[in-house]
């Protein structure tokens, strides 16, 4: 009889085991073809490559390669691998779920306390949820194939078929799962043994040096089914910018207990200093007594927003919400007319003061968000040495139809005790001459873009290139485009002025309110000088 307490951590010395749970028919290839060109084979080359890259701590995938036939036993060699896995990867499909020895083996390893936390899930072919086991039902797994716009069984499109890699979402999917077998590893191992500080730096003689920074950590939303293509994208593009996600990203919220969805949620909210949510117009599934999850985590960020924490570098918690105008390939919903980003979100949660609202196409929104992170923090990612700069003179320039605009701005500048200077009259025959000398003189550019052509801003910030050319002694602190009211095509990611002459966009153009709060990380990077 096989023993219930059965898991035999690893030791100090020795490598966290990950136990893969498949049928041998997924493995199967055509004949004349080696065996490694089976699906799980290739799959699990291509994790252990990239576990290998990501060194220590190096897991071990352990799978059983014989062939077990449904009347042999469940052999002693199967449970000790199970007994002395830390991780078990499921590979999902249709064969699997025929399998009652795959079946053994899951219900083996949910034995354990807190197993959920060490399943990763893989689905080979199209399986519906309702089949999946319970011990499976929370896990969001990683599918490594498509199906056709009917989203019929049998008709998937394999990412490895006939020994080859097909579709080159394998590569992208394959990448994310290492990501997450790693990180959950890396878990285990901390646990065992628990990693010990380095020594402080002995400073050198008169220098400065910066505090160390913490790793940024971003609350990325649990998605409903139809931003699910989505979230995987905005989540590979933050781990390779190198955020840390949280939730993790194979781990659904607890659908069984109140209790446990609340504490997976506040727990990952606690250590971010944004979350992101990603809004079509499903609200997802609904845990025990508790709202459907797309609200649930807009209410809890916003709960936290009000408690207006901030993160090391003094950026306040924040969420940003995608709500886009219309469906796209990767995040379909009904919409017979152009939505409201603001009506969209106020369907699943209140508006929130501080909320980054955008509605555009998800390629503008993946910039934009890149943007809206690297400006949440000074700009000394490179350990330069920084320091405040008290007396900054801010030029407001604009065009003659946005000055009502600009003035808003620089009334909010000099409210906040920046120095902010206006271009002088249109009719004044100087006022090219002020604008030069503004140019010159001044710490930092806030071009204002509201009314005006995009032309104009674009040969505007074309006048920003080079601050040589302008007769400066230093570079801009920053060069920022502050986009105002109305919202516009023409002020797309596409039609947005080149980085060689923008340092940060600050996107306004939807807030008709004009929350002009958000001007102060622009005003903060204003006041910080660089030693170039």
């Amino acid at each position: 009889m096989y023993e219930e307490q059965f898991h035999i951590p690893p030791g100090p010395d020795d490598p966290v085991q990950i136990f893969v749970s498949y049928a041998h028919d997924d493995n199967s290839v055509p004949p004349g073809l080696e065996p490694e060109k089976g699906f799980v084979a290739v799959l699990i080359s291509h994790l252990e490559y990239i576990l290998t890259r990501r060194g220590h701590p190096r897991p071990k995938i352990w799978w059983d390669q014989r062939r077990i036939d449904k009347a042999d036993r469940f052999d002693n060699i199967i449970q000790e691998a199970i007994k002395r896995s830390s991780l078990l990867l499921v590979v999902m499909s249709t064969n699997w779920l025929s399998r009652p020895w795959c079946r053994r083996e899951l219900e083996l390893f949910a034995k354990r306390q807190d197993s959920t936390e060490h399943m990763v899930l893989v689905r080979a072919n199209h399986v519906e949820p309702a089949e999946h086991p319970g011990e499976l039902q929370n896990i969001q797994g990683y599918d490594f194939f498509s199906l056709d716009d009917w989203r019929e069984p049998g008709n998937e499109r394999f990412f490895v078929d006939q020994g080859e890699i097909c579709d080159k979402l394998f590569t992208k999917h394959v990448s994310e799962l290492g990501s997450v077998v790693w990180r959950r590893a890396s878990n285990v191992r901390r646990k065992i043994v628990p990693p010990q500080p380095p020594p402080p730096l002995a400073p050198a003689s008169g220098a400065k040096i910066s505090p160390l920074r913490e790793p940024r950590t971003i609350y990325l939303a649990k998605p409903a089914p139809d931003t699910a293509v989505v979230y995987d994208r905005i989540a590979n593009d933050l781990m390779r910018e190198g955020y840390q996600v949280v939730p993790p990203i194979g781990e659904n919220i607890p659908a069984e207990s109140a209790a446990r969805a609340l504490q997976f949620v506040d727990s990952a909210l606690e250590s971010a200093e944004a979350s992101i949510h990603l809004l079509g117009d499903k609200p997802g599934y609904k845990p025990d007594e508790l709202d459907h999850i797309v609200p649930l985590q807009l209410a809890r960020a916003g709960e936290r927003a009000k408690l207006r924490p901030t993160n090391p570098n003094g950026a306040r918690f924040t969420r940003i919400v995608w709500a886009p105008k219309s469906p796209e390939d990767d995040c379909r919903f009904p919409a017979a007319t152009l939505r409201e980003p603001i009506t969209v979100l106020d369907r699943f949660d209140h508006h929130c003061e501080g909320d980054q609202l955008y509605g555009d196409v998800f390629s503008a929104f993946q910039s934009y968000l890149k943007r809206e992170l690297e400006r949440r923090v000074p700009p000394s990612r490179t350990e330069s040495i920084e320091q405040e700069s008290s007396g900054s003179r801010i030029y407001v320039w604009h065009r003659k139809d946005d000055r009502e605009f600009a003035r808003k701005v620089r009334k909010w500048l000099r409210d906040h005790d920046a120095e902010a200077i206006l271009p002088g009259n249109d009719e004044d025959p100087d006022r090219d001459k002020l604008h030069r000398q503004n140019l010159a003189d001044c710490s930092a550019v806030f071009l204002c873009w509201a009314q005006a052509t995009d032309v104009w801003a674009k040969m505007s910030a074309s006048q920003l290139r080079s601050w040589r050319d302008l007769g400066r002694k230093e570079r801009f602190s920053v060069r920022g485009l502050v986009l105002g009211p109305p919202p516009g095509e023409s002020k797309s990611e596409d039609d947005m002025p080149l980085p060689s002459e923008i340092d940060e966009v600050l996107d306004l153009s939807h807030d008709n309110q004009l929350m002009l709060d958000r001007l102060q990380q622009l005003l903060d990077r204003s006041r910080v000088s660089h030693v170039r």
